[in-house]
């Protein structure tokens, strides 16, 4: 997931399969770009800095990422 705060994107994510993985949380500048190019370019570092974890702990983070998709009902947020 990724939320805009003071013209910064704080991304925080996980992956199950093929294997587990822990991505962020990390803090992208958007300057002047658009978010989905600010995503598009840092997108391969996070994956890149993502680390391994046991599956309960990307399901958690799975978790919190879906209560907050939940929470901004009527707000526009993408999932990739």
């Amino acid at each position: 997931i990724a939320t805009i705060v003071n013209n910064d994107l704080l991304v925080r994510g996980a992956v199950i399969e093929p294997s587990p993985l822990v991505i962020g949380p990390a803090k992208i500048a958007i300057g002047e770009r658009s978010i989905d190019d600010a995503l598009k370019e840092y997108l391969p570092k996070l994956i890149e800095s993502s680390r391994h974890a046991e599956a309960d702990e990307a399901m958690k983070v799975l978790n919190i990422v879906q209560a907050l998709a939940k929470s901004v009902k009527g707000e526009e947020f993408k999932i990739i």
